[in-house]
């Protein structure tokens, strides 16, 4: 991770755009990350684990 940081020059904003915009959807298709969550509130997802 600390070489891809130097890399790209740790620009955070680009990275998680590059996430968000890239990976989450592959992931999301493979069925590995969810498309929506169960729960209205934050702490009431958080309780389901």
């Amino acid at each position: 991770m600390g070489e891809i940081m130097e890399e790209i020059g740790g620009d955070s904003r680009r990275s998680i755009a590059t996430i968000t915009d890239g990976l989450v959807p592959a992931l999301q298709q493979r069925g590995l990350m969810r498309r929506a969550y169960e729960h209205a509130h934050l702490r009431d997802t958080l309780l389901a684990f």
